[in-house]
């Protein structure tokens, strides 16, 4: 104030104002369809300056929308606690798998808050055959490639879970190596499974425990083949050329075909006859009929 000397008051506390906005905590959350949300889906009280409001009592609602079928929500209203949060522990979404949104109302507070989330696959409801069984099995060999089974949940979505033992049995059959625990994407692959009896037509069923389960097409199971097998199998580009060596199918335009020839213990060539030749994985590779 002119010439006199400046004073300064001691501190001023500035609380936050009234609760005029509402903000979503966190990153946006990954749902499981038909789970409790838990401590995924959190909302602050803000003033009109973005400052954290502590006060309780506010209710908020959530709503969801968005995705290619529409989802049902179940726990969709929370109240603010003493630091003005409201936490969706028993927010609920039933649905398809894949993006939505989230849009939370709170009682006397115009503006509103969206927030996308992505809806994954819930508690696992039933299994499906990814890989289905050989047409043809013989007693006491590996079947190749071995069939894979997933887990989905009551809406066909995939579901994650972990640790579920399927169990693969035959009526009339006795099958080995014939369990098989989930990984992480709630799938069960039977590498080593085979026929120890049973010639004949067969199905086998794929169970768990509280898990619907399913059943393969029909197989032929055969007696075990008898022939002569090799013991080494020699790469080579064709069968004039038999230098052995890894072959590179660089394009889909490329006319080089692998040619494979069996050696027995002694190292000389076996005739064909009667030695069976698989291919895992049919999208790369098949087998001609001779």
């Amino acid at each position: 104030s002119g010439l006199l000397a400046a004073a300064t008051s001691a501190p001023v506390d500035l609380p936050a104002g009234a609760p005029a906005a509402i903000a979503f905590v966190g990153t946006a959350p990954r749902l499981r369809s038909g789970v409790p949300a838990g401590n995924a889906v959190v909302v602050q009280l803000r003033d009109q300056d973005a400052n954290t409001v502590a006060f309780a009592g506010r209710r908020v609602v959530a709503a969801v929308s968005g995705g290619t079928t529409a989802a049902t929500a179940s726990g969709t209203s929370a109240v603010t606690d003493a630091q003005g949060r409201a936490i969706f522990t028993g927010l609920t979404v039933s649905g398809t798998a894949g993006s939505r949104t989230l849009t939370f109302t709170a009682d006397s507070i115009t503006p509103t808050v969206n927030t996308t989330f992505t809806l994954a696959g819930g508690a696992p409801a039933r299994i499906v055959i990814d890989r289905e069984m050989p047409s043809t099995v013989a007693v006491g060999v590996f079947t190749c490639p071995g069939p894979l089974v997933r887990l989905v949940d009551s809406f066909g979505n995939h579901s994650e879970e972990r640790g579920v033992t399927v169990r693969a049995t035959s009526d009339g059959a006795t099958l080995t190596n014939a369990s098989a625990n989930t990984d992480s994407l709630g799938r069960a692959q039977f590498g080593g499974i085979q026929f120890a009896s049973g010639i004949g037509t067969r199905t086998v069923r794929f169970s768990a425990d509280g898990i619907t389960g399913a059943t393969s097409r029909v197989i032929n199971v055969t007696a075990p083949d008898s022939s002569p097998q090799p013991s080494t199998i020699l790469t080579s580009k064709s069968e004039a050329d038999t230098t052995e060596r890894n072959i590179e199918l660089a394009t889909t335009t490329s006319a080089l075909t692998p040619y494979l020839l069996a050696r027995d213990a002694q190292g000389q060539t076996m005739t064909n006859a009667g030695i069976q030749w698989f291919a895992r994985d049919g999208a790369v590779a098949d087998v001609a009929s001779n």
